[in-house]
This record gives C-alpha cells, sequence and structure tokens, in this order.
C-alpha cells in the first residue's frame, strides 16, 4: 500500500472464469486489484489480461500509454522487442510509487505524474489509453479525437476497443 491505494488479492471461488469476450464454468483462482480508500480503481484477472493482449503484441516503436494501473501492461508491453521507449501518464503519484515499489526501474518506461490531457504534444508510433473500465461512451471517442489533435499518433488502441467494435454497425464503423 501507498497513500489512501493498495493492491490486494481477491480469491475467486464462483466457479465462472470472466474472460474478456465470454464467460465459462471454471475456477479463476484469484485476482488483483487496485483500490482508492477501498474504492475498486481496476483489477487484474483472466479478462483484463485476455484483452490487453493484442495491445501488447502490437505495440511498436515510441509507445504511450494513458493510465498506470497496476503496470501490468507497461511491463508487458517493454518486453516487446518492437518496443524502443513506453511514456506512462498517470496522474496519482500514489500509483506511481505502488508501481516502482512493485517493479522497480525499467530503462524503456518513463512515467509521466500529471494529467494526459494536459501533456504537451509528441509523437507515438502506438497510443494506448486504459482508462474505461469496461464503460464505453461517448467520451470514447472525444478523448480519441482529443487525443489524436494533441500527438501525432500512427496506431491508437484504447481498453474495450472490441467490445465497442461488436457494438457499433458496419456504418457507424
Amino acid at each position: 500500500s501507498f497513500g489512501s491505494y493498495k493492491i490486494v488479492k481477491k480469491e475467486e471461488n464462483n466457479n465462472i472464469i470472466d474472460g474478456y469476450l465470454y464467460k465459462r464454468e471454471g475456477n479463476e483462482e484469484f485476482i488483483i486489484e487496485l483500490l482508492n480508500d477501498n474504492n475498486l480503481v481496476m483489477k487484474l484477472g483472466h479478462k483484463e489480461i485476455e484483452s490487453t493482449f493484442q495491445i501488447i503484441k502490437f505495440a511498436k516503436g515510441r509507445v504511450g500509454i494513458v493510465g498506470l494501473g497496476l503496470g501490468y501492461v507497461a511491463q508487458e508491453i517493454a518486453k516487446n522487442q518492437d518496443v524502443k521507449e513506453i511514456i506512462v501518464y498517470e496522474i496519482s503519484k500514489e500509483v506511481i510509487e505502488l508501481y516502482r515499489n512493485n517493479f522497480g526501474e525499467n530503462k524503456k518506461i518513463k512515467i509521466i505524474q500529471g494529467d494526459a490531457f494536459k501533456a504537451e504534444s509528441q509523437s507515438f508510433d502506438y497510443f494506448y489509453v486504459d482508462i474505461y473500465n469496461y464503460a464505453l461512451s461517448p467520451k470514447v471517442v472525444d478523448d480519441y479525437k482529443f487525443f489524436i489533435k494533441l500527438h501525432n499518433i500512427e496506431d491508437y488502441v484504447f481498453c474495450g476497443l472490441e467490445h465497442f467494435l461488436l457494438s457499433c454497425s458496419y456504418e457507424e464503423i
């Protein structure tokens, strides 16, 4: 724990595995959660790991990430040989300290403590936004427009992209 944030291991014994695009019988042994004053900020379980597979696989060059969370995505993207540098925008100093206490320093990862919506313009080969908690709304599109205008971005992805695309008609996409 650090300040009002803490990481907890939550046992899951409900005989249901909640995957990214499915639910099935099985036993998810545990989920790691990030809490702020006992309020859920994010969790890491089957769904979250599966939802980031393509994000981690296709990251390349200079990567921007909005939202550090537990640090799983940043750490996994850093293992990708096609990734040269990762810039993470995280507003909470406490979340950054929790991450550093758990993972230490990684030469590929630079964390900027501050609001990503107030960042200086940069160029990114790959840009990942992870601040939506599975809630797809017009804000997702508004944020896309904002970040594309702010930065020079080659590929833009966000947490829940597949859910978003599957919920739209062909004409809407």
